[in-house]
């Protein structure tokens, strides 16, 4: 009995040192499978609430959550219950990390079959977009990429770029492959020693064409009724355009404030520390913008904008002198 309870202790101080998360998924759910957990549900809960959970550690974290859910019925309720206590509650430099990090966490809940209740997370994307009275003033940027990353086709049943891209890719190399070993079927010994025509190799194309065949049938399954799944796509894509407008607009005043931090620089030799920390504020702003508009780009599977490079005053106007 010492033991048990000694092994259930040491199992629940991993989980809330974060030691749990770099182990196999396989030895956390043989652990949950082999240990009496159930004096120690809530105390799971809260060790997976304070520990210092990290975006690489959410599939540990998933396969942590499936094993206890399968084996304690109150285990998922306790725990989603403190996970939207935090997204839910007052923003802050201390909460917002969590915030993106659990947002993730419960769109997983969802993917992988643990809830099928849309309600909490579509109130959320809705009020962080400012879908609700259409204007999409978005009031949270990081939460709405941390649920465009964790959502992809399952929710949105939209195809990225990127997964296209891949899947053509990997299908135009298997042909390249097939053609070439038929050239070389009709070729000499000693002219297939001459061949220097590059080709992925049939192990390579092989692993890529397993994935490719694992990411066509994951196209196939839908976690939301289609729906639920146009009232993510539209809040989200409101959300798009919304930063989208901002970058452009953000790009624009960077460049001008770029070009009078410049003259300052030539005429004064230096910047005022008001001035400088402006410059420093706009770059960050912008590169912000610019990850954000990336992410929801590549997902859903909308263009880029066009960001125009000013051109030189001096240019336009045939020079000076």
């Amino acid at each position: 009995l010492k033991s048990d309870l000694k092994k259930c202790t040491t199992f629940v101080k991993k989980i809330k040192g974060g030691t749990a998360w770099s182990m196999k998924p396989d030895d956390i759910v043989r652990d949950v499978a082999t240990l009496n957990l159930s004096r120690y549900v809530e105390e799971v809960v809260a060790a997976i609430l304070e520990g210092n959970i990290k975006v690489t550690d959410i599939p540990a974290v998933l396969s942590l959550c499936k094993a206890m859910h399968h084996r304690y019925p109150d285990f998922l309720g306790n725990l989603s219950q403190g996970l939207w206590a935090v997204i839910s509650g007052k923003v802050s430099d201390e909460t917002g990390k969590n915030r993106r990090i659990y947002v993730r966490i419960v769109t997983e809940f969802l993917l992988n079959g643990f809830t099928t209740e849309t309600k909490p997370l579509l109130k959320l994307i809705t009020d962080v977009t400012g879908g609700k009275d259409g204007n999409y003033a978005v009031t949270d940027a990081n939460v709405v990429v941390a649920f465009v990353k964790a959502a992809g086709f399952e929710i949105f049943g939209v195809v990225s770029e990127g997964a296209r891209r891949y899947m053509k890719l990997i299908a135009e190399e298997a042909a390249r492959l097939e053609a070439h070993q038929k050239e070389l079927s009709d070729k000499t010994e000693q002219d297939k020693e001459k061949d220097l025509t590059v080709v992925a190799s049939s192990k390579i194309l092989a692993e890529g064409q397993e994935y490719s065949n694992k990411l066509s049938a994951l196209l196939s399954e839908r976690a939301v009724t289609d729906e639920v799944s146009k009232e993510f796509l539209t809040h989200c894509k409101g959300a798009y355009n919304t930063l989208t407008s901002s970058l452009v607009a953000t790009h624009g005043k960077l460049q001008k404030m770029e070009k009078r931090c410049e003259q300052d620089r030539l005429l004064s030799g230096s910047l005022t520390d008001n001035r400088e920390k402006g410059l420093v504020d706009a770059r960050k702003l912008k590169e912000s913008l610019l990850r954000s508009v990336e992410v929801l780009s590549d997902i859903l599977d909308l263009p880029m904008p066009n960001l125009k490079e000013e051109e030189n005053e001096e240019t336009e106007s045939g020079g000076v002198g």
